[in-house]
């Protein structure tokens, strides 16, 4: 995988009114989780926050 893009927790097709845990590594490092989902309205990604190698809320 590139330095930065996307990585799931799989490479299978998502049906429709289902979702996957998503990453999304940028340039500099940063790691941004996402729960990324697909229904009647498109695809809708859900932000749920920055890994911390220190923990939550550090």
């Amino acid at each position: 995988m590139a330095a930065h893009g996307w990585s799931t927790t799989g490479y299978l097709t998502v049906a429709r009114a289902a979702g996957r845990l998503c990453v999304r590594i940028q340039p500099n490092g940063k790691k941004l989780f996402y729960f990324r989902a697909s229904g009647a309205a498109g695809r809708q990604s859900l932000p749920l926050g920055e890994y911390q190698q220190s923990g939550r809320g550090a």
